[in-house]
């Protein structure tokens, strides 16, 4: 469990179990509303039904060449989030994985 700041509540699992692939998403519970995103789409369903936007792109494919454009030029500007925010994102990923690891709460 993720807890952050502001008392919002986030659950994260992790998981390789198929050796034909994997699922890279992330679900989104809301008041009356579900989000699920993954690799190719967003999923948004609510009492109406249910909506699906599909890529246009390969956005793995888009984001690995806008970051080795940045490395090679030396601009940043192509990169969609700042080192700062990318620095963040790597320490909530290292302190999910010791928290799996040791069973216990990791405080950041």
């Amino acid at each position: 469990m993720l807890t952050f700041d502001h008392g919002t509540v986030c659950s994260i699992a992790s998981g390789h179990l198929s050796p034909q692939g994997f699922r890279v998403g992330l679900d989104l519970l809301l008041d009356g509303m579900t989000l699920s995103h993954n690799n190719g789409e967003l999923r948004v369903k609510h009492e109406k039904g249910e909506e699906v936007y599909r890529n246009a792109n390969k956005p793995y494919e888009d984001e690995d060449r806008k970051f080795i454009d940045a490395v090679k030029s030396g601009s940043p500007s192509g990169v969609c989030c700042s080192y700062a925010d990318a620095y963040e994102t790597h320490r909530v990923t290292m302190a999910a994985n010791e928290s799996m690891e040791t069973g216990e709460a990791v405080s950041l």
